[in-house]
């Protein structure tokens, strides 16, 4: 049977093992969310997500792992917004994360905890807690990890200065759930890294090493950029000069482009960590550039790496 039980005006559209609405309404019990923009992780089909929209809330977003879900709830509730993907992946700014019965799946709790203080204010969520007094987290038979209550308050506690518990929640079995807000986030910022030098130097590879980074090769605009100005000439340019010529001088029209790619790229990894390496980063004005857009949308912790040797 289906996780979510779903109706629509007084009709029942799926039968599911938990009472959404009422689960719902435990874990935002105390809590407003009118005009608040809203993440959902592990959505499953998203209803959360169109309770939240009829309480007044601006925005939705259900993430979940699983593309089925996702294409389950685009079909249901096609007014929402949906993206494949995991919650120690999540980018942008949200008012509140609901996090419902899913921490039991993941693996990387600080990268979990630290990903939500990120980008949000606030993270109501309940969870499966062991019944034993000992700091730790048990494994079961299907590889899903239970906290005891000790281990998951000092695992969130490490990311968030205020977390309150909020008593008992449904559960579709006979396991003990709790709901718990957090709130006053401490996450460890974003970073970003911006790598550049001569070509042949190591950047790209060094990059592409950096683990849990998002990376962008700037030297890939360019590339697109002369790529755009040949067909735009239908083919007749004879040599790289003209192509180069084709994009109007570095300052103007190069710049912009690459520019507004920069700032769509960005836009979309906000409070994640990222990787930028190319060569034109080399000239002051156009890494100033970069720099000036990575503070605009909130990346504080930026650090310069230049490679100056050919290997």
């Amino acid at each position: 049977m289906p996780y979510q039980k779903i109706i629509r005006e007084n009709k029942m559209v799926q039968k599911g093992n938990i009472d959404t609405y009422k689960k719902f309404d435990q874990l935002f019990a105390g809590v407003s969310i009118k005009g608040k923009r809203i993440a959902d992780v592990g959505c499953n089909t998203g209803e959360m997500g169109h309770i939240a929209k009829k309480k007044g809330a601006s925005y939705y977003l259900g993430v979940d792992a699983r593309s089925d879900f996702i294409q389950a709830g685009q079909k249901i509730n096609p007014d929402l917004s949906f993206r494949i993907g995991r919650a120690e992946e999540l980018a942008g700014r949200y008012d509140i994360i609901i996090a419902s019965a899913m921490f039991h799946y993941i693996t990387d709790h600080h990268k979990f905890f630290n990903q939500l203080a990120r980008c949000s204010k606030m993270v109501v969520m309940d969870v499966w807690l062991h019944d034993s007094i000992h700091c730790g987290f048990f494994k079961t038979h299907r590889n899903l990890f239970i906290p005891s209550e000790l281990a998951f308050l000092f695992i969130a506690g490490k990311y968030f200065k205020k977390i309150e518990k909020k008593g008992a929640s449904l559960s579709p079995d006979a396991s003990t759930r709790f709901i718990f807000h957090l709130s006053a986030p401490k996450p460890i910022k974003a970073k970003a890294i911006l790598i550049y030098g001569k070509s042949r130097s190591g950047k790209t590879t060094t990059a592409k090493a950096m683990h849990g980074f998002q990376h962008l090769q700037l030297d890939q605009i360019f590339v697109d950029g002369l790529i755009d100005s040949f067909r735009s000439r239908n083919g007749s340019i004879t040599s790289v000069s003209e192509l180069v010529e084709g994009l109007d001088t570095y300052k103007t029209r190069y710049l912009k482009r690459h520019s507004d790619h920069l700032t769509k790229w960005l836009s979309s990894r906000i409070n994640r960590d990222v990787v930028i390496e190319g060569y034109d980063m080399i000239k002051d004005d156009y890494r100033g550039m970069v720099v000036d857009i990575l503070k605009r949308l909130g990346w504080t912790d930026i650090e310069e790496k230049h490679f100056d040797k050919t290997y």
